[in-house]
């Protein structure tokens, strides 16, 4: 689906901008061209190394994450091309750092902490592999039955 999703995305993309503003005028300077492609590649390495690790943590964690970015963008706009930001762009981090900020607070302070009394028995998870091992062993038989 997600692939679905970016083609549909490319194909409109490339028919409104041939609708808008016409045929693409492609850099003549080999320099320009390997400087593009670079740029591609890299975007697109760092997006997937993005999703990979946001794969790899919970979800209140990768919102602050994806949040950051806006963080860093302003940074960027400011220090790179010099240009302040407007008061909407302002009011607009403002907004969404402290909801983001205040959703992490709240997810981490609903997570119930465990006490000594609660702790898992290792014979528990002892015996919880066991009946993983028998789940594996019947799916194989199930399978090579049919």
């Amino acid at each position: 689906m997600v692939f679905y999703y970016g083609v549909l995305g490319t194909i409109s993309s490339f028919v409104l901008l041939l609708v808008f503003q016409g045929l693409p005028i492609l850099p003549h300077d080999p320099i320009t061209l390997l400087l593009l492609g670079s740029l591609s590649l890299c975007g697109c390495l760092g997006q997937t190394t993005l999703n990979k690790g946001a794969q790899m943590i919970d979800a209140s964690k990768t919102s602050v994450l994806r949040n950051a970015d806006i963080a860093f963008v302003l940074v960027f706009q400011i220090v790179l091309l010099g240009e302040l930001p407007t008061i909407w762009s302002s009011i607009g981090l403002l907004l969404i750092s402290s909801c983001t900020i205040l959703i992490a607070l709240t997810k981490s302070s609903a997570l119930p902490s465990k006490t000594q009394d609660e702790s898992i028995d290792m014979t528990e998870l002892e015996d919880l592999g066991e009946i993983q091992d028998f789940n594996v062993e019947t799916e194989g038989k199930e399978h090579t039955s049919k």
